[in-house]
Formats: structure tokens, sequence, C-alpha cells
């Protein structure tokens, strides 16, 4: 019996490919789902006509997101599992070790949640768009003030707060 999880099925992926003429090697729940998960995704992109290949802004950009698959990839391993296969699956069990590793992915997203406005109110100090400042941080974000590559909304600008 396998457990729904992602991180050790893409591991798996990775062996059968390398490995694919090991007779002794075998398509798993894990391997199948995982595949399907990319492939149906694909699949549903493709007949809505909303597929578009999208990338990174700049090379920090793409150093923050390998930084960040590499951390993700560690805790999954360390962790015995992933947010599905730890977080869902085994916290439904009420297994103690499921319990401290959702604790543990709860704090580290609020963790890097900090990080990451520390940086954009970094930014806000030192450019060009100190205009801005009288909105929330996060509706800036949304508002492409900071990302372009991120679909915005209206209005164009932050909404002033009435005191």
């Amino acid at each position: 019996m396998e457990s729904f999880s992602f991180v050790s099925p893409l591991a798996y992926t990775l062996e059968y490919l390398m490995f694919w003429t090991d007779k002794s090697r075998v398509i798993t729940y894990g391997i199948a789902s995982a595949a399907g998960v990319i492939a149906g995704s694909a699949a549903y992109a493709l007949a809505t006509r909303t597929f578009r290949w999208e990338g990174f802004r700049d090379a920090e950009d793409t150093a923050n997101h390998i930084v960040g698959g590499m951390l993700m990839g560690f805790g999954g391993i360390t962790a015995l599992g992933c947010t599905i296969g730890q977080g869902i699956t085994g916290f439904s069990t009420l297994a103690l070790g499921s319990i401290i590793t959702f604790v543990a992915i709860v704090a580290g997203s609020a963790a890097t949640m900090k990080y990451q406005y520390w940086r954009i109110a970094r930014l806000i100090k030192f450019s060009p768009f100190q205009q801005f400042q009288n909105g929330s941080l996060a509706q800036l974000v949304e508002q492409r003030t900071f990302n372009p590559l991120v679909g915005g909304s209206n209005p164009p600008r932050p909404t002033k707060l009435l005191a």
C-alpha cells in the first residue's frame, strides 16, 4: 500500500527513466499518479487553449527558484513525504510525525512569506515606485508594481487608506 505523495514517486520516475531497460522495474501507483498530474494538466491547458510558456524574470529569480526547489526536495526527503503525503495522508491518521511535519511546513511557509515581504519592502525604499507606498504590500504585488510577470488587477495603483 502506498500513500499519495509526489516526492518519492518523482524520484522513482527518474530512477525508472535512468534504468528503463531493467525489467525488474515497474510503474507504481505513485509514478503513474505523478505522470498523470503532469499529463492531465497539459491536456486541460491545451484543450482550453490556456497553455502558455512561462519563464523566470532574471538570473536572480532563477537562482531563487532553484534554491527553493532544492530546499523543498531536501525537506520532502527528510520528512519522508511532501505536503500531500505527510500533511494530508499522514495527518489524517493523527500520526505524531506527520503532525510535527505539518507544523514545520506551516512555519516554513510563514517564514518564507516574511522573507519575501521583507525583500519587497526593501525594494520599495530604493525604487522609482515610491509613489505607490500608500497601498498594502500584497496589493502592490498583486497589481504588478513589483512583479510584471504576474497578471495584476484593477485599479492600476494602490488604494488610499482613509484615516
